[in-house]
């Protein structure tokens, strides 16, 4: 209430109240009781006040909403009632204009109300219209400036970008394609992607692009060969991503890279792998031979040496033969384990015989040696494979049966 008896609008519609209370009872006031006493007068005086009595409702009402158009419509009806009740000589004709006063004051109110909640959905429509345009603006920006950064980015990328549609044919494409193929954009939007690759590499790449329309990415590389405009092929990396509109793939985007120079290196590095590993399987070898011809020649004869000794027929102190077989005894331990350590570093039986029979060695040495139940199993057709590939082969599972030892 302290609320409302603070907005100008409720002392001006109390105003408007007085008045009209004024000229409804002005015949009971003495001030004014001779001023309408004629038939013109009373019917001027009956008519304003009506218009006063409605102008406060239909006030309240656009001021407070409904319920404030009520409450005065109300307030006005009960005001009404002491003339209709004590000095009207129709009460019920009095009765019957105040309650049609009010039902008249209801209904003009409830009819604001509506015009009201009209005119402030009309208020919202508008402010949500007036965002969503300034919403769709700031999205047309933005995309304006997204195609505007992703062309940029499209351009000036390193890697050679081509667009292309279902069938193949190349939509766009960047700087560096130029660069890669040899091929000027020009030329290169008359062409199908197809046309840049081979024999294999062209059936590679159509599988690709196949499976690449099945909205996945796909990527192949170290083996597609493309052919330049001048006729030299170069080695690329392939990257296919579909390009969807409304979740339906129209093409697909192809991001290549040339991959000769890491390639030719890769090569140069695994052929150093190659040669160094060779190098040193070439020094094991040297020094098992080494160990194996002198080494190992070496403590036999001293076995065999310390064996006659032992045998000779003049029979030597206990305590001399006791001492002539613990030597004996830790030479041939020597021996074994020159030999055993020989083998090790680079087993005979791989050079003459090959893989399998290096891994049975294997198997059999530490059953031997240790007590382990091993079994070798072969899958396939058994066949030789480069020296390179056998002895790494070798060499994982000779490290596999030392850790097993251990």
């Amino acid at each position: 209430m302290k609320e409302i008896f603070k907005s100008p609008h409720s002392w001006l519609i109390l105003a408007i109240m007085g008045c009209g209370s004024i000229v409804y009872y002005a015949d009971q006031i003495p001030l004014l009781r001779g001023f309408v006493t004629e038939a013109s007068i009373i019917l001027a005086r009956y008519s304003t006040h009506r218009i006063l009595s409605i102008i406060p409702v239909a006030y309240a009402a656009f001021a407070f909403g409904f319920r404030g158009g009520l409450i005065i419509a109300i307030f006005i009806s009960l005001a009404l009632l002491p003339r209709a009740l004590i000095l009207s000589p129709e009460p019920s004709t009095a009765l019957t204009e105040i309650t049609a006063f009010l039902f008249i004051g209801v209904l003009i109110t409830w009819l604001i109300e509506r015009q009201r909640q009209t005119v402030s959905r009309l208020e919202n429509t508008k402010y949500d219209l007036t965002n969503s345009v300034k919403t769709i603006r700031s999205q047309q920006q933005q995309l304006r400036l997204s195609e505007e950064r992703y062309r940029g980015l499209f351009e000036n990328a390193s890697e050679a970008i081509f667009v292309c549609s279902r069938t193949g044919r190349v939509i766009s494409a960047n700087k560096a394609c130029e660069k890669l193929t040899g091929y000027t954009r020009k030329k290169l939007l008359r062409m199908i992607f197809y046309g840049l690759f081979s024999g294999l590499s062209l059936e590679i790449v159509k599988r690709l692009f196949a499976e690449g329309l099945e909205m996945a990415s796909v990527e192949e590389g170290e083996e597609i060969r493309l052919r330049r405009k001048d006729g030299t092929e170069i080695f690329i990396a392939l990257k296919l991503s579909p390009l969807l509109r409304n979740n339906e793939v129209i093409g697909s985007q192809a991001l290549v890279l040339d991959i000769t120079e890491e390639r030719q290196l890769k090569q140069n590095m695994q052929y150093y792998v190659t040669q160094i590993t060779r190098a040193q399987e070439d020094e094991r070898l040297r020094i098992s031979r080494e160990l194996h011809d002198d080494t190992a020649q070496v403590l036999a004869s001293l076995s065999r040496d310390i064996n006659s000794i032992i045998s000779k027929e003049e029979k030597l102190p206990q305590p001399v033969l006791e001492r002539l077989e613990r030597l004996r005894q830790t030479t041939d331990l020597g021996l074994e384990g020159v030999r055993h350590f020989s083998q090790d570093l680079r087993p005979s039986i791989l050079d003459d015989l090959g893989l399998v029979p290096a891994l049975e060695w294997l198997a059999t040495d530490i059953e031997r040696q240790y007590g382990i139940a091993t079994e070798v199993s072969i899958t396939g057709t058994q066949c030789r494979m480069p020296p390179e590939t056998e002895l790494t082969v070798f060499r994982i599972i000779q490290e596999v049966i030392n850790n097993v030892k251990k």
